[in-house]
């Protein structure tokens, strides 16, 4: 498995671990996670969620199929991660 494809597991695994968590407005703020006796540590950054209008316009004479129907895609509160991760983050996560 490549660098990048370890990466974008990790960081997918992460998002969907921090998003399940419910959010309070008051405690959303960036913060850092600590592992294995603070020998690992992650700085998480708060993004607000909201929405924005997604595809092509209809009368756009050169919208591809994957670009219709346009929508509102809305996007909740997350976290992610400040940095690359290193390997030694990655492997606390894998095994």
């Amino acid at each position: 498995m490549g660098v990048k494809t370890k990466t974008f597991l990790l960081v997918l695994f992460m998002a969907i671990s921090f998003c399940s968590y419910t959010i309070n407005a008051q405690e959303f703020n960036n913060y850092t996670e600590t592992l294995n006796d603070n020998d690992i540590v992650f700085e998480l950054v708060a993004i607000k969620g909201g929405a924005f209008l997604m595809g092509a316009d209809k009368n756009d004479a050169t919208r591809k199929q994957n670009e219709k129907p346009q929508h509102t895609a809305i996007i909740d509160d997350f976290w992610i991660g400040k940095y690359e991760i290193t390997w030694e983050q990655y492997d606390a996560f894998v095994y």
